[in-house]
């Protein structure tokens, strides 16, 4: 069954919990305030991901007199200048939606932990470079490889936890690039513990298309943690 499912559907209020968390009901207004906040954070991660910056962490404060935004992303190869450019723009966007002056602060995160969102972005951006697709599949899983036992914390529906990478498994299907064989093939990676049937396990997943000149093909990515 996890091999045929999203793994983390079935563990939905076991441990796992929904990435976007909304109330439809009681106050209304809280409701179209959260809806709004959500639709800044889709436009500031677009935004940043066009600019080769991968988000990790929203903080919104949002007051009567002013609104800030605190964002934690991994910048790949930009400058000061770049950054203040793009900070001016987020600035500008979020005066125009809240009609208050706005802050916005953006912060680099030196010691990123290793997540299936993380791994999914670096494979695009790295394919989009015309790099090989073998070599950047080996750099995905020496990336993954170096990140085996480390911890962080998350939130669960049991609260907050702190979870082991214990294993990972990364799986490409298509037709590949450079290839004379026209059938669909399949490569895959397993290091580490992989047990996607266990519901006590907490699982990361991702999956990306990936369009070339030989067809699309698709990047599977499972990251599974310990408590």
């Amino acid at each position: 069954m996890p091999r045929k499912i999203n793994p983390i559907s079935y563990r939905l209020g076991l441990l796992q919990l929904w990435d976007s968390n909304i109330a439809t009901y009681g106050n209304t207004i809280n409701f179209f305030q959260e809806s709004k906040n959500t639709f800044l954070e889709f436009f500031v991660i677009k935004f940043l991901k066009i600019h080769s910056l991968e988000v990790g962490n929203f903080s919104w404060v949002i007051s009567v007199s002013k609104v800030s935004l605190v964002i934690t992303c991994v910048s790949l190869h930009k400058s000061n200048k770049e950054l203040n450019i793009l900070v001016k723009k987020l600035v500008n966007f979020i005066m125009l939606t809240y009609n208050l002056p706005a802050k916005v602060y953006l912060l680099q995160s030196l010691n990123w932990p290793c997540t299936s969102e993380f791994l999914k972005f670096y494979f695009d951006f790295k394919l989009k470079k015309n790099d090989s697709f073998k070599q950047v599949l080996k750099d995905v899983i020496q990336i993954a490889n170096t990140q085996l036992n480390t911890k962080k914390i998350v939130k669960t529906s049991c609260g907050p936890l702190l979870l082991r990478l214990k294993g990972f498994k990364l799986k490409a299907s298509g037709r590949f690039p450079n290839s004379r064989n026209q059938m669909s093939q399949s490569i895959q990676s397993n290091i580490g513990s992989i047990a996607l049937s266990e519901l006590s396990n907490y699982v990361e997943y991702s999956q990306i298309p990936i369009f070339t000149k030989s067809g699309v093909y698709s990047l599977h990515i499972w990251l599974l943690y310990t408590i």
